[in-house]
């Protein structure tokens, strides 16, 4: 098994590699490698309550190897040249998006100290 495995590895480097520079050079996200197949998974142990599942999503295996492709490629370029803006915190190691609740939170009431209009727009 182990040498049937190793024998179809080294039969894909080649396609795969052609296929992920080739997606890198034109800057495209094959649309296949978007679509997942979306799954019911328990959250509790009693099976039988519908209430108890959440939706899974199950990408292909070849849309993983590229988007970890496209993550060691793109965050040490956002590093070096500093790219994303200091109120980015998704995506941003020691951040999180409750760090944005937080800070908007503080802006709203630090608005409502200084008798300031506070205004916001929510797009879902």
């Amino acid at each position: 098994m182990y040498r049937y495995a190793l024998i179809y590895s080294t039969n894909i480097v080649q396609p795969l590699t052609y296929i992920c520079n080739k997606s890198f050079e034109l800057g495209i996200f094959p649309d296949e490698m978007k679509t997942a197949k979306i799954v019911p998974l328990p959250t509790n142990t009693d099976r039988k309550e519908f209430s108890n599942y959440r939706p899974g999503s199950i990408l292909p295996q070849f849309s993983n190897i590229l988007e970890t492709f496209f993550y060691n490629r793109l965050v040490p370029y956002v590093k070096k040249n500093n790219v994303m803006h200091k109120s980015q915190n998704g995506f941003k190691e020691v951040h999180s998006t409750g760090l944005s609740h937080m800070e908007l939170i503080e802006d709203i009431a630090s608005n409502l100290d200084n008798n300031l209009v506070t205004t916001g727009v929510l797009l879902i």
